[in-house]
């Protein structure tokens, strides 16, 4: 081959790269491209993947390359459905005394060891699908509707006598971190277990009683210099090895409201240590998914859908998985409010370099877990 002919090739292919090396450059003007265009769907309108199956596929979200590269400001946007937000955005006063006992560096270095423990999880796979009890775990950050599950399930218990029971002796043998820790005893072992046997229901709903204790959500404890959240492949291996079906139903919101009803409830004074534990809850829970038979999950419940929505969604999934005949769904969501977001909050007297690190790395942790639970409502 001629010295002319390959230089000829070689001009041909940069010439024939170059287009596709521009569309997915990373820009300002790409990221507007993307969010005014229909490449990048609204929540809601995703295009079709598959449940996850195996929990192998979690974080490999469709068009979440697209989500990395655009900024804070449009990824804020995205979560506001491509709305515009109510501005001023809420000017949060951060506390920068509340937390000069806190030591960071043994927290992050406590929340690097557990992220060890779940990575290092094996799958799990489902292989009880009927018990009395079957086990009910409600999985969420904070802010998310624990609270509306309690009364959503106390009202339905009442009216149906035989499916279920308020019960707060489960979830303080499970109680607040250390949950994990506690759970590798002999003694909670057994009390947990003998108290199962004890129950009559047909349903056990965990992590929903009206105490914050006992509201089990990620995270569910934050001391000094530790951030605790459940373990839900602890609990599936152990309610396995025990013969109980036990299942998941997982609660969505918009992860800026998640953020202004935490503060607002004094959860934490100030808002970097407060998204750092967040970022680590999705971590944890990431990772805790990844082991886990998707035939655990049960269903998915979102503050940011429609009543109609969510109850059509639970209608096809809990009616096969927890054995729910419409009318009880219908019981479930007869008090159930939309709460979709219009509003953003900002902490202007912390450190703002940091913190927009934080947030745009929750964001993309959220993104992912919002992915997860927009497949039970396709």
């Amino acid at each position: 081959m001629s010295i002319y002919l390959k230089q000829f090739i070689i001009v041909f292919l940069i010439l024939c790269t170059l287009p596709l090396y521009n569309y997915f450059k990373p820009t300002e003007q790409f990221s507007e491209k993307i969010l005014n265009s229909g490449e990048f769907l609204k929540f809601g309108e995703m295009q079709n993947t598959e449940v996850l199956q195996n929990g192998s596929n979690f974080g490999e979200i469709m068009n979440h390359h697209f989500f990395q590269d655009l900024n804070f400001t449009e990824k804020r946007r995205y979560f506001l459905d491509g709305r515009s937000y109510r501005n001023p955005c809420i000017q949060f006063e951060a506390n920068l005394t509340s937390d000069i006992f806190v030591n960071y560096e043994e927290r992050e270095k406590f929340e690097s060891k557990e992220l060890e423990i779940f990575q290092r999880y094996r799958f799990l796979p489902k292989r009880v699908f009927k018990s009395t009890p079957q086990i009910v775990f409600t999985v969420g950050l904070e802010s998310t509707g624990h609270h509306f599950f309690w009364e959503a399930w106390t009202r339905t218990c009442k009216l149906v006598r035989i499916l279920c029971e308020p019960e707060k002796t489960f979830n303080q043998i499970v109680s607040d971190g250390p949950q994990r820790q506690r759970l590798l005893g002999p003694s909670a072992q057994a009390q947990l277990k003998q108290q199962l046997e004890l129950y009559k229901f047909k349903l056990l709903i965990l992590n929903t009683y009206p105490d914050a204790s006992l509201m089990h959500s990620y995270p569910n404890a934050r001391p000094k210099n530790c951030t605790f959240v459940p373990d839900i492949r602890q609990l599936a291996g152990l309610f396995e090895k025990w013969g109980y079906d036990f299942r998941l139903l997982f609660l969505d919101r918009n992860p800026e409201d998640i953020i202004i009803s935490s503060l607002r409830r004094r959860f934490d004074k100030q808002m970097l240590p407060q998204c750092r534990m967040y970022v680590f809850a999705l971590k944890a829970l990431k990772n805790q998914l990844k082991s886990l038979d998707s035939q655990f999950f049960a269903g998915a419940i979102s503050l940011e859908r429609t009543r109609e929505q969510n109850k059509q969604s639970s209608k096809n999934l809990m009616k096969s998985s927890l054995n729910l005949t419409n009318e009880m769904v219908d019981m479930l969501f007869h008090r159930f409010n939309q709460k979709r977001a219009n509003q953003c909050i900002d902490s202007p007297n912390e450190n703002q370099s940091k913190l927009l690190q934080c947030r745009d790395q929750y964001l993309n942790e959220y993104f992912a877990y919002r992915e997860f639970c927009d497949k039970f409502f396709e």
